[in-house]
């Protein structure tokens, strides 16, 4: 085979690869569950532990997309337990200052659909202050009831707390979270209309690249074999 026909065969699979990312990309969007309000959500999820808090690992908020997307998403956490609670969210160093010494459980990955959280336990004896009363919180919300805390976000490092509003061991919510991702509904049909079009073209090199060559019809005839 020809250089020439491997190279388009070789470059009609890679738009094909692509063509697969972004119809698998538009797919997710057309299924995730987005609310009334543009927030693609998670299920309820109830979590427990015995320790003072839930806290997230490093939440890296950065610019990589803001020449698309022109902000940060928005998150979302809503909680709800039979006591008050505080959900916080803080520069992720001034919540391991807080809780250092504190006996409380880190979130290390979770799963959107369905919600599920791995967490890891963090040993401590000391008693944490009141989460209130402290002034690092980029945004935080506490009482009685449902609790919803929205942010919009900034760039760097953070992490999401959860815990009783009174510090006390215990904590028992059912959580879900979200995010409000800009222009997401026309990411989605780009997608789709990207991995069509890119479908279409690697289907073209491709068989530009398998096809037989055509035969000049000038070329002399073999011979017939002799009687």
């Amino acid at each position: 085979m020809k250089a020439g026909r491997i190279a388009l065969i070789a470059t009609g699979s890679l738009f094909a690869l692509l063509a697969a990312g972004l119809l698998a990309g538009a797919v997710w969007i057309h299924r995730a569950d987005i609310d009334s309000a543009g927030y693609v959500v998670s299920d309820s999820h109830q979590v427990q532990t015995v320790t003072h808090a839930f806290a997230t690992q490093d939440v890296d908020v950065n610019g990589d997309f803001d020449w698309f997307l022109d902000r940060s998403p928005t998150l979302r956490v809503n909680a709800e337990s039979s006591k008050p609670l505080f959900i916080g969210i803080a520069r992720s160093e001034d919540v391991e200052r807080y809780l250092a010494g504190v006996e409380y459980d880190e979130v290390t990955d979770f799963d959107i659909d369905p919600f599920a959280v791995s967490t890891e336990r963090h040993a401590g004896v000391i008693e944490p202050s009141l989460p209130a009363g402290q002034t690092f919180w980029e945004a935080s919300v506490q009482g009685s009831g449902p609790q919803s805390l929205e942010w919009d976000g900034g760039y760097g490092q953070w992490s999401v707390v959860v815990m009783n509003a009174d510090a006390s061991p215990g904590v028992d919510a059912e959580v879900d979270v979200g995010a409000h991702v800009p222009y997401l509904n026309w990411v989605g049909i780009g997608g789709a209309i990207g991995g069509a079009l890119s479908l279409a073209l690697a289907a073209a090199l491709i068989y530009l690249g398998v096809r037989p060559a055509p035969r000049d019809p000038l070329a002399p005839s073999a011979a017939a074999p002799a009687a």
